[in-house]
């Protein structure tokens, strides 16, 4: 009997330890805000995170050391950071294309779709061990990068900027990292955090999610400018950006339209907008304090005008009246739109 519970006690232990591992796999590490330099040494605000390690072998299980890496993040208002620290035994960079290189690739998912089809959101950043950059699916070549050499193998940094999206405290995304693992002129192995296999530059599915967070020691820098987060997403206002007037926030229309998926068009002789959606059409009279909703007329606290040669609106009134909840937040200098239903909505490696 004793050897029987023993028995059932030991397989308990192992169903609990493989429940533990599982869970540990799958958790969501939190990013804090701050902003390091992007130099290829590791700054004192990483270590705000525990650090993700790239222990899934998706090609190469053979090898007796493949390289691997442990990466730390941060972020700030313009972008990702992420830091990592390959161990690499075989160092090899001599063949022509980066991914057959020694290299470190990041993923992101920026609306955490988990889709497998890519979108404007979605990204691939590789730097190879002597610095070179590559990108892949809607990364932008705008994105920064440092390497460094180290007794272990080798160090890189990246700085990758928001392309949609507006983060705040508590926003979760997809991400994951990849290890290139090169020999001569071919690539021997990869290891990554999140996925299993090479599906990576094709596909979001995979991916693991980080969390952002401001954090303990979190100060709010004082950028002097009003952004507006439609659905989570930054509204692109172009060169015209939204300010304020008489208490009320004003945006490019086509901008604020556009984002809200209206239909919109301009009456050159009444020198007024119109624009449909939720069931609204609202007609708005640039310079004047009066607009029109559905046939009934509405004062509005500012009006309609021009900068710029760009129509700008009130924010407020026009997201509010076709259906979204507006939120300002002061400390942020965000303006949050949500609309009351939303929408249901390669560089091989």
């Amino acid at each position: 009997m004793r050897v029987l519970k023993a028995a059932v006690l030991s397989t308990l232990l192992i169903a609990g330890i493989g429940t533990l591992n599982a869970a540990a796999a799958t958790s969501v590490p939190d990013v804090c805000y701050g902003t390091p330099v992007v130099d290829g040494v590791k700054d004192a605000i990483y270590d705000k995170m525990q650090p993700i390690e790239t222990k899934n072998v998706v090609r190469g299980s053979a090898i007796e050391e493949p390289s691997t890496a442990k990466a730390w993040m941060a972020w700030d208002d313009d972008g990702l950071y992420v830091y990592a620290e390959v161990t690499e035994t075989t160092p090899a960079n001599e063949a022509a294309e980066e991914y057959k290189q020694d290299s470190v690739e990041i993923f992101t998912d920026e609306d955490n779709s988990k889709s497998t089809i890519k979108d404007g959101n979605d990204t691939q950043y590789r730097v190879t061990a002597l610095g070179s950059q590559s990108i892949g699916n809607a990364a932008t070549k705008d994105f920064k990068s440092a390497a460094t050499k180290t007794d272990y193998g080798y160090t890189v940094e990246m700085m990758l900027p928001w392309l949609q999206i507006l983060p705040t405290d508590g926003t979760v995304m997809g991400f994951d990292i990849l290890i290139n693992d090169a020999l001569g002129l071919e690539r021997q192995g990869m290891t990554a955090w999140s996925t299993e296999d090479n599906t990576n530059y094709v596909s979001t599915k995979n991916y693991g999610e980080i969390r952002l967070v401001f954090g303990a020691d979190y100060v709010q820098k004082s950028t002097g400018t009003i952004r507006v987060s439609v659905n989570g997403y930054k509204l692109d206002c172009g060169e015209t950006q939204p300010f304020i007037k008489e208490g009320r926030t004003l945006v490019p229309m086509r901008a604020i339209f556009e984002a809200l998926k209206c239909e919109v068009c301009w009456n050159e002789k009444e020198n007024a907008v119109y624009t449909i959606g939720n069931n609204k059409l609202v007609k708005i009279v640039i310079d004047s304090n009066i607009a029109e909703v559905n046939g009934e007329p509405y004062t509005l606290d500012v009006a309609a005008t021009t900068v710029n040669d760009r129509t700008v609106v009130p924010l407020r009134f026009i997201a509010e009246t076709l259906g979204s909840d507006v939120r300002y937040d002061d400390a942020l200098g965000i303006v949050f739109i949500k609309d009351s239903v939303k929408e249901e909505t390669n560089n091989e490696n």
